[in-house]
């Protein structure tokens, strides 16, 4: 695990010698072998200029020199340099001072050498990460994919899932609330399901849907028996998990940021582990923080822990994971034999936009079994559900490709093209290649030899 940060200098300040002492032998022990530590914060500004750190990490209470002063020294002199803030103050708005001040992460004691590791590589990994230019979806174009992955019933075998599991790790030792952003149907309520067993969440896995809320704001503030606290009130370990927080209105938002702090202060300074801490989980189906309705207190607050869900589409090499995944639990479901599965349909299944994603290829998997004839899984069943779509989503003034078209082709060279796309979408299989087109694949085949297309 450490074999790229062995040899990394990170320096821990921390006026508690004792606990100093102790973290850094964990660390060098576990192979952090280049950790150093402080116990005087007003050093720490001469030791940044004899060697360059990859990374410090700061307590908040220390007499010598408070931790925020501190941070804000730091960054003000190298505003590139990542800080933690490890403390043992839980409060939300201490966390939030921090991070808008500049903290990469925020972490609360007691925490475990190897917890802070997860956290130290997570950030050195971003960091690299940006500075070589790399985006998530370039990694997945090159085809730089992982072996099949299966984070507590979430399947991927893509690099950015797997970057987003590594994610979801160095939240574990955090209080501060998750938000996954993510389309219709693209597993945020099942990635939220994977978190809870991940954090060794003891307790229930709670959903509330905002939708389905009278009036939030009530819900958020009341004490009565259908509100957030009486849900919450003397469980232990369990996760909330809080669908559609796009619809709040700015009141209901601000009842929300009552109650997080309230939950921080009902906590604060007691006995109790980070794991029997109530776990709040939001999402939405847009990206919530580019919204300006959104309260600047709790977009500052959702953007520290936040993840975006990619769309099916643009994980296609899942979909085989899923299809195999959907399969088998439809056959033990309903105690059937596997059925034959045409080799035609994972490249029909990967030409496909699926715009209700992952929901979706449920959907077509539930129909196309149930309706399954002789053992033998059919293609009609995928192939009518595609041609729904495609009817649902046919072309409209507003969205017209030729509008902005200064000189409109021929339809001569526009069937060409069109053609050449088609066929180049599905590898050259004319048969998948038609049915985009809507068409059949005699009629396809006519037009190739007619307008003498040659497949690139």
């Amino acid at each position: 695990m450490l074999k790229n940060l062995s040899k990394e200098s990170i320096l821990f300040v921390d006026d508690d010698k004792l606990w100093l002492e102790n973290t850094i032998r964990g660390l060098k022990i576990l192979g952090l072998k280049g950790v150093e530590g402080c116990s005087n914060p007003l050093d720490v500004l001469d030791l940044l200029k004899l060697k360059n750190y990859t990374l410090v990490a700061i307590d908040l209470w220390m007499p010598q020199k408070p931790g925020e002063v501190l941070l804000s020294e730091i960054k003000q002199h190298y505003p590139n340099l990542p800080v933690i803030v490890i403390t043992a103050d839980n409060q939300i708005d201490k966390a939030v001072n921090c991070m808008r001040n500049g903290a990469t992460n925020y972490l609360n004691k007691p925490i475990e050498p190897n917890q802070v590791i997860a956290h130290i590589r997570q950030i050195i990994e971003n960091r690299r990460l940006e500075e070589e230019n790399i985006s998530l979806s370039d990694q997945i174009n090159q085809g730089n994919l992982e072996s099949p992955i299966n984070y507590y019933a979430t399947l991927s075998q893509t690099v950015v899932m797997q970057k987003i599991f590594d994610h979801i790790d160095t939240f574990s030792q955090s209080i501060l609330p998750i938000l996954i952003i993510g389309e219709v149907g693209s597993g945020k309520q099942q990635l939220a399901t994977s978190i809870h067993k991940a954090h060794k969440r003891s307790g229930k896995f709670i959903v509330i849907d905002i939708s389905t809320l009278d009036d939030p704001a009530i819900f958020f503030s009341s004490n009565s028996i259908d509100s957030f606290k009486y849900i919450t009130h003397e469980q232990i370990g369990i996760t909330v998990y809080i669908k559609n927080i796009d619809l709040l209105d700015f009141h209901s938002q601000e009842s929300l940021l009552v109650l997080l702090q309230e939950i921080q202060d009902q906590y604060h300074n007691t006995v109790i582990s980070i794991n029997e801490f109530p776990r709040i989980i939001f999402s939405s189906a847009k990206n919530i923080l580019d919204d300006i309705d959104l309260h600047p207190d709790l977009n500052f607050i959702l953007k520290l822990q936040k993840i975006f869900l990619p769309p099916l589409r643009e994980r296609k090499i899942d979909i085989s994971l899923l299809a195999t995944y959907f399969i088998d639990q439809f056959v033990n479901n309903h105690n059937i034999n596997t059925p034959h599965v045409p080799k035609e349909l994972l490249p029909l299944l990967e030409q496909y936009t699926f715009p209700e994603n992952i929901k979706e290829l449920k959907e077509m998997f539930d129909d196309a079994l149930s309706k399954c004839n002789r053992g033998k899984l059919s293609l009609e069943s995928f192939k009518d559900h595609m041609e729904k779509q495609r009817n649902s989503d046919i072309f409209s003034p507003s969205n017209n490709i030729f509008s902005n078209c200064e000189v409109l082709p021929t339809l001569k060279d526009s069937q060409y093209y069109l053609i050449l796309e088609a066929l180049k979408r599905t590898d050259g299989n004319q048969a998948h290649a038609a049915h985009l087109l809507g068409i059949t694949r005699q009629g396809l085949n006519k037009k190739i030899q007619a307008l003498n297309i040659t497949p690139e």
